[in-house]
């Protein structure tokens, strides 16, 4: 309650600053109250047009609103404004899994490619084992399990069991 008095007041001083009205959408956006948070961070976005953390908060606020296009629309648009990022293509992947379609599957893969060799993170390549699999593309699958495979020697010993498993039932 304190937060929000105090982001009301500074936003009713300070009305040109896109930082405070960021700041009362995401607190508001935590406090699910989805469509005052949308306000607010429209205010934001006129206020910074080129700021890609405040689309991405529109674009997590649309996504729990359950507008998945618009959510799609948002995450497509930060990753315009910062294409060094690489959560939001992540994010985007998952929420163009979540809406459906060969297209938007596919899309996923791609992006979800990208962001694996893009940073090495585990769980992006695991995600794209993931979505190949689901998809059916073998040879997609196969490239992915043996770049898993080249960095499973540290893991945990069951770790590397079940990664053995899942390359035997994938090759055939």
């Amino acid at each position: 309650l304190h937060a929000r008095t105090e982001l009301d007041r500074f936003v009713q001083l300070v009305s040109n600053e896109p930082a405070g009205w960021a700041n009362l959408g995401l607190l508001l956006l935590r406090q699910q109250q989805m469509d005052e948070a949308t306000a607010r961070l429209q205010r934001a976005a006129e206020l910074s047009p080129r700021s890609a953390a405040i689309h991405r908060l529109l674009a997590l606020t649309e996504s729990r609103k359950g507008n998945l296009e618009g959510s799609i629309r948002y995450w497509r648009r930060a990753i315009e404004l910062d294409p060094a990022d690489i959560k939001a293509p992540y994010a985007l992947a998952q929420e163009l899994e979540r809406f459906g379609g060969a297209e938007n599957e596919a899309e996923a893969q791609r992006l979800l490619e990208s962001v694996a060799a893009r940073s090495g993170n585990l769980a992006a390549q695991l995600e794209y084992v993931r979505i190949t699999a689901k998809r059916g593309d073998a040879t997609a699958l196969s490239k992915a399990l043996d770049l898993l495979g080249q960095r499973s020697g540290s893991w945990p010993a069951d770790a590397q069991e079940r990664l053995k498993t899942v390359r035997q039932a994938a090759s055939g």
